[in-house]
């Protein structure tokens, strides 16, 4: 049994609103960079900046560390990535069900959505586990392992967030156990 969750070897998921002291910055922050839509091999739905440490390392890592924190954790022993990612209505989002390449994924929510546009997790036999709403400021942070996708393939609102993905620094997947 892990020391974090009745489920072998995953991280606890982490549901934390008011991430942001001023979400609204965040926001203009996230309206005011390029979006790219996916290349040939990127599965994401629609649009995602540049890895936002390439725009502003210092925020990056403040949105990592805090991430981290809720965890116990310090990026000095972890590395990652976020990115900003928006989906314009009419949409269609990834309503496929996956799991990341990393050991600890999150999405942060910069709009007001519902519960169509936020975020389902799947436990082991692949049932939902967990449905979270697209609520502006609200952060949920889980194990990468875990099944997950968008709650609904179609989008009648936007949804802006932050995605993030970390890795434990010296394991190569995202196996490892705690």
């Amino acid at each position: 049994m892990s020391k974090f969750d009745m489920d072998v070897n995953f991280l606890p998921t982490i549901i934390e609103d008011n991430f942001f002291d001023d979400v609204d910055s965040v926001i203009s922050f996230a309206n005011s960079v390029e979006y790219y839509e996916p290349q040939v091999g990127q599965w994401w739905s629609k649009y995602r900046s540049s890895h936002i440490e390439n725009i502003d390392k210092k925020f990056s890592d403040e949105v990592l560390s805090k991430t981290l924190s809720y965890y116990g954790f310090s990026l000095q022993d972890w590395y990652g990535n976020c990115m900003f990612h928006k989906i314009q209505p009419p949409g269609l989002g990834g309503n496929w069900y996956h799991v990341d390449d990393a050991k600890l994924a999150g999405v942060i929510y910069l709009s007001d959505g519902d519960i169509e546009t936020g975020t389902t997790l799947l436990d082991q036999n692949k049932q939902k586990k967990v449905i979270v709403a697209n609520r502006k400021n609200t952060m949920i942070a889980y194990d990468a392992t875990r099944f997950h996708a968008p709650s609904s393939i179609i989008h009648h609102r936007e949804r802006l967030c932050i995605v993030l993905f970390l890795q434990r620094k010296g394991f190569l997947n995202n196996t490892e156990q705690f």
